[in-house]
């Protein structure tokens, strides 16, 4: 279960043993006791990433963290937008990168597991505001293009029988209320499928966005490696390529791109 997890833990003793080595303690308990106080800050980072993500839910429904390393494409599109919002902890996800950016130690393994935790977590959080905001117009009983026209059906209807009966009345004596009315109703019939032309436009440019977006969003996520080793300025430009395009990624991504960049 915590292969991945062990894998990272070992390669930060490794990375805090050779690190203290270099410092030419004269003491060997000195030389342990720094060893100790990197790998201990590094797997301070390590916990936050694996408590960051649940695998599952308890007996009472609750997410389980914790139990884990978060792996690709756990859960992103599974389910209920609201379920997968919620197993994410992100507060956990951002002390995991600034734990991790304020220590000298470094695991490429570690790194592809935090920022495939960053970008799906983006993702959730993404479908999650877009269903909140569908609930919310339902709530507010916004209408569908279908209830637009047919409320206007309604409208255009009593405004052509309460205009006709008024015209008829006062120009042909009380004769001719159809005919009247047919051609009245004519131009408001046109008014209104203006009107619903231009809501169905706009809902369809706006569902068009939101599936170019989680295309965009899901492009950047399943082009990042999920091997190691992995070249961060590769990583870096897949990022960006998508970010030109309107896709807004968490900032802790680059600052862990750059750092290994750096390293």
């Amino acid at each position: 279960m915590y292969r991945a997890y062990d894998r990272i833990a070992e390669s930060f003793a490794q990375s805090a043993s050779q690190l203290a080595a270099s410092e030419n303690h004269t003491d060997k308990n000195a030389e342990f006791l720094s060893a100790e106080k990197y790998f201990v800050n590094a797997q301070e980072a390590l916990d936050a990433l694996l408590y960051a993500a649940c695998s599952g839910k308890d007996d009472d429904g609750k997410p389980k963290f914790g139990d884990e390393l978060w792996q690709h494409d756990n859960f992103i599109l599974d389910g209920d937008p609201y379920d997968n919002f919620r197993k994410f902890d992100r507060g956990e996800l951002d002390y995991a990168a600034r734990k991790y950016l304020s220590q000298p130690l470094r695991s490429d393994l570690f790194e592809l597991r935090l920022m495939d935790a960053l970008a799906g977590c983006e993702i959730t959080t993404f479908r999650y505001d877009v269903h909140c905001a569908d609930q919310l117009n339902k709530t507010l009983e916004v209408p569908t293009v279908a209830g637009i026209f047919f409320r206007g059906l309604l409208i255009v209807a009593l405004i052509a029988a309460i205009l006709s009966a008024g015209v008829s009345y006062l120009f042909f004596d009380g004769t001719n209320t159809i005919q009247t009315g047919v051609i009245i109703s004519i131009p408001l019939f046109v008014f209104l499928l203006w009107i619903v032309s231009s809501e169905y436009k706009a809902q369809k440019m706006k569902s068009d966005a939101y599936a170019t977006a989680l295309q965009l969003l899901l492009e950047g996520y399943n082009r990042v490696p999920h091997s190691t080793p992995y070249s961060p300025t590769e990583v870096r430009r897949v990022f960006i390529e998508t970010s030109k395009s309107g896709v807004v990624w968490p900032n802790s991504i680059f600052a862990i791109l750059d750092s290994s960049g750096a390293k």
